[in-house]
């Protein structure tokens, strides 16, 4: 009985099964000669004008093939590539266009000595900031021709909003807050309710529920000024506002 032994490398051995120990076996290692290879590679062609390089002739090389426009400036002569890395986008960050995709077009801030071309890109990018929700106290005004024959009841109204975190406390961003309403038609004295229309600023929700509605009074005809500061009065108290003296 006769045993095979191979294995890539070395050089195949036969042995009898029966008048040998099986336990440690020795191959010789199988020499192979290798014919000459000869390597040939294209190379870009590259061509001097003055200050200005062209490169040509890509096609088959390995730039060609699967390289870059990084690449390719590396091998121009003259040409530093290692700065291009750091090339600065001048973003302008808005925090009312928190969540918001924005598309700019910016110049490349590129240093000395580079010029990009073109010099500018279009960059898309998405502002991420903090939302907080707070109360807010907007006084409800009337559109109408005559808006002092008219009072709200109440005369304001309580929201709950939410604003980019870094302008929760900036007054003059939040008194931008508007809410008003366009009174029906009515009688000297008769009231009614009326949709409430909001204006938010930029980057501004208003919180659910929503106050929609809110009841408008219009006054009676009189000449009698007490009667009619009376009634004014009378709607800022229901309020909890106590109207200046």
């Amino acid at each position: 009985l006769l045993l095979k032994v191979t294995n890539i490398g070395f050089q195949t051995k036969w042995l009898s099964a029966t008048s040998v120990d099986l336990s440690v076996i020795t191959l010789q290692p199988e020499a192979t000669r290798l014919n000459e290879v000869v390597v040939t590679a294209k190379k870009a062609t590259v061509t001097r004008d003055g200050l200005n390089y062209s490169i040509s002739n890509l096609s088959g090389t390995h730039i060609g093939e699967a390289g870059t426009l990084y690449d390719m400036l590396g091998w121009t002569p003259g040409i530093v590539t290692y700065d291009i890395n750091n090339i600065k986008l001048p973003i302008q960050l808005d925090p009312k266009s928190a969540g918001k995709r924005i598309s700019q077009t910016m110049p490349l801030d590129t240093p000395s000595l580079v010029t990009s071309t073109p010099g500018q890109v279009n960059v898309q990018y998405t502002i991420t900031s903090g939302r907080s929700v707070i109360t807010r106290r907007c006084r409800v005004g009337v559109q109408a021709g005559n808006p002092d024959q008219y009072v709200t009841e109440p005369p304001e109204i309580k929201i709950l909003v939410e604003v980019p975190e870094a302008l929760a406390g900036s007054a003059s961003y939040l008194s931008n807050l508007q809410a008003s309403v366009i009174p029906p038609d009515l009688p000297p004295g008769g009231k009614a309710t009326a949709q409430i229309s909001y204006r938010l600023p930029e980057g501004m929700t208003i919180v659910p529920p929503v106050i929609s509605e809110i009841v408008v009074r219009r006054l009676p005809d009189t000449d009698d000024a007490d009667t009619a500061h009376e009634i004014h009065e009378d709607a800022g108290l229901k309020s909890g506002i106590h109207p200046k003296k």
